[in-house]
């Protein structure tokens, strides 16, 4: 299976990602959009799109002049029926494709922080393994509404729409998954500062400590990955 990852920022990776696709003998070609790389001239020449993460804002077309063209090779992916699979920025990427609004939240969500089934996510059937309630990690700022269509899977109390399924193959997270203690050690080293007292925002400590919690969502990852590929 040929897989196309795009990145938006040297420290939002793939990281444990690599790991399932090379476990799952597929190749990964990473587009770093940050650093002007091409896209592909078709969606015809991929089998799964990755969108990452990153600081910017969906609506910052003006500043990233790359995005516009990010934004309509995610539509024909959509349009060609190509699973997709968007993460932080990118499922925010997802919900403006999709014609839902993109927007700044009420708060910074900034670590570990728990969120939980939606009341419709058994009409979600990758999420109805799924535990009530996990912990990922967060470091967003922006939300959207949910696209017309879409399900809700996990929600919290700081963001309502934390994740959403598109139809069966396209898939947006606004948390992480992927991550390891190096990349979230990353993040913290680069963003760090961004950090403010807030009951949705932990320390850098704090974050660094927790990152053992990395190992408890590979296993809902695989299956999210495998569920999308399997459409």
């Amino acid at each position: 299976m040929e897989i196309l990852l795009l990145k938006h920022v040297d420290c939002e990776g793939a990281y444990k990602i690599s790991d399932w696709a090379m476990e799952r003998k597929h190749c990964i070609t990473t587009v770093a959009l940050n650093h002007q790389e091409t896209l592909p001239i078709s969606v015809e020449t991929i089998d799964f799109l990755i969108v990452m993460g990153g600081p910017m804002s969906v609506n910052d077309e003006a500043h990233y002049p790359w995005m516009k063209a990010e934004k309509q090779f995610i539509a024909q992916a959509i349009e060609g029926n190509i699973p997709i699979l968007g993460i932080c920025l990118g499922s925010q990427l997802l919900a403006n494709v999709l014609k839902a609004p993109v927007y700044k939240g009420k708060e910074k969500e900034i670590g570990w922080f728990p969120v939980f089934k939606s009341s419709v996510t058994h009409e979600a059937d990758v999420f109805s393994g799924f535990p009530e309630v996990f912990t990922p990690f967060h470091w967003h700022g922006d939300t959207f509404d949910l696209p017309e269509g879409a399900i809700r899977l996990v929600e919290n109390g700081v963001y309502k729409n934390q994740a959403f399924q598109f139809g069966r193959h396209i898939m947006g997270l606004q948390f992480h998954l992927e991550s390891t203690p190096n990349s979230v050690a990353l993040l913290t080293e680069q963003f760090g500062a961004e950090i403010t007292t807030s009951p949705y925002q932990q320390s850098v400590e704090v974050i660094r400590k927790t990152t053992p919690q990395c190992n408890t969502l590979h296993q809902l990852l695989y299956t999210i990955l495998d569920y999308l590929t399997s459409a």
